[in-house]
């Protein structure tokens, strides 16, 4: 099964590694919440995150759970004609691990109310992609995470090989 041949190993980073997009991200998202604990998502104007827009992702926080729907995907993260869409359930994404790692990040980010940065490597047979995910909380009230801001960095074409290989075993 493809699902036994996935490995994932991931590392919280300290927030002082930051790239320089994700150093502008951040600098933005302090800005945005002022005096508050975070930012609402009508804080936030896509217009002027022009640089990261097609790595950002919305991710939509439900309660109880937490569950978790992916209310907007950058351009830039679709890997496969069969990745999850917006407005689905985290839960559609393949495969499993990734999905429960993913979860535990978000709602530790909303557990905790600030930015979180992780290391991600995901490998599958010989193939290998290593990524960063820098994951924002957003609250309407500027309290309780309702919604989360994350992006990605990464190699495009380092990803598209390791989805694609992916997914092709996984239709054997």
């Amino acid at each position: 099964m493809v699902e036994k041949e996935f490995h994932i190993s991931e590392t919280q980073l300290p927030l002082e590694r930051l790239s320089p997009s994700f150093e502008l991200l951040l600098s933005y998202w302090r800005r945005k919440r002022a005096n508050w604990p975070m930012p609402a998502r009508a804080d936030i104007d896509p217009l002027e995150l022009r640089p990261v827009l097609g790595r950002i992702g919305l991710i939509q926080v439900k309660t109880p759970g937490p569950r978790f729907t992916i209310r907007l995907r950058g351009s830039r993260l679709e890997c496969t004609p069969d990745d999850p869409r917006d407005h689905q359930d985290v839960l559609a994404v393949r495969p499993r691990r990734y999905v429960e790692m993913a979860v535990h990040h978000y709602a530790e980010v909303c557990t905790r109310s600030e930015p979180m940065l992780h290391e991600i490597e995901l490998s599958f047979r010989e193939m290998r992609y290593r990524y960063q995910r820098l994951a924002l909380p957003l609250a309407t009230d500027h309290r309780n995470a309702d919604m989360l801001l994350t992006c990605h960095e990464d190699n495009d074409a380092d990803r598209e090989r390791f989805f694609e290989a992916y997914a092709n075993r996984a239709k054997q």
